[in-house]
């Protein structure tokens, strides 16, 4: 048998660490408020060949997916570290909690995985809202990026 071309090595290599280090696949996300509650179940699949468990987050929106800027962190279900792949995995928010009194009809929720398969050395921090400024306070949103786990220095 012949040797496989050096390029063609290289390329089957490539394909195969690719393939190792996947990142995970939400999808099937459903939303719903339970009847006469402020609780919203949040409803997604979860797919990872390679690995065991996950970090799930989630992003909220209220204006039909224009921004996902609503301000969410009562969590509780398949949400966080920890989290296996699988079918019809549930997180609940708590809308009480982080967005009494408020209502809208054009809510979305985005979910979010990541498997630690990033950049070594960096951790993610998942997408989310914020309260920045003294005067005036704004909300701020930030998309979801890897952040050096220790300080850099000029050194």
């Amino acid at each position: 048998m012949k040797p496989l071309p050096r390029l063609l090595l290289l390329l089957l290599l490539a394909l195969t660490t690719a393939a190792h280090a996947a990142a995970p696949v939400v999808s099937n996300v459903r939303a719903a408020q339970r009847t006469g509650t402020k609780l919203v179940d949040i409803y997604y699949d979860l797919a990872d060949p390679d690995s065991a468990t996950v970090t799930v987050a989630i992003a909220l929106s209220a204006d039909g997916g224009a921004n996902y800027d609503l301000p969410a962190a009562t969590f509780t279900g398949d949400y966080g570290s920890g989290v296996t792949p699988g079918t019809n995995k549930r997180a609940v928010w708590n809308a009480g909690a982080d967005w009494n009194g408020l209502f809208t009809s054009r809510g979305r929720a985005r979910v979010l995985a990541e498997d630690g398969s990033g950049p070594v050395g960096m951790a993610f921090i998942p997408a989310g809202a914020f309260q920045m400024g003294d005067a005036p306070v704004r909300s701020v949103v930030v998309s979801s990026f890897y952040l050096d786990r220790f300080e850099v220095t000029k050194e």
